[in-house]
């Protein structure tokens, strides 16, 4: 299949666009899926490495990672929290 039919059907062909947005999606779930199994693995190797003694900046990586990730984590609640306090008036408003 050539680059140019690829194009058409990704702007003038609906059901292929439905088609490809459903796969792009199901790739997506599939790969968070992945890495929901290996989180934990993920926080083990970062807890490990903060003991790494001999070796500092292995210790400043693993902790700013940790710290990333739980600012992420407190982002994510956050504007869940919102978007259902939002919904809720939404509701009410109705």
């Amino acid at each position: 299949m050539g680059v140019r039919t690829l194009r058409r059907w990704l702007t003038e062909d609906p059901e292929f666009q439905a088609d490809y947005a459903a796969a792009r999606k199901a790739a997506f779930e599939a790969s968070m899926s992945r890495m929901q199994a290996l989180t934990s693995r993920a926080v083990n190797t970062l807890e490990d490495l903060l003991e790494a003694k001999d070796h500092p900046t292995v210790r400043l990586g693993a902790a700013r990672t940790l710290v990333e990730m739980g600012m992420h984590q407190h982002d994510a609640e956050t504007i869940v929290r919102k978007l259902d306090e939002i919904e809720a008036v939404q509701r009410k408003g109705r």
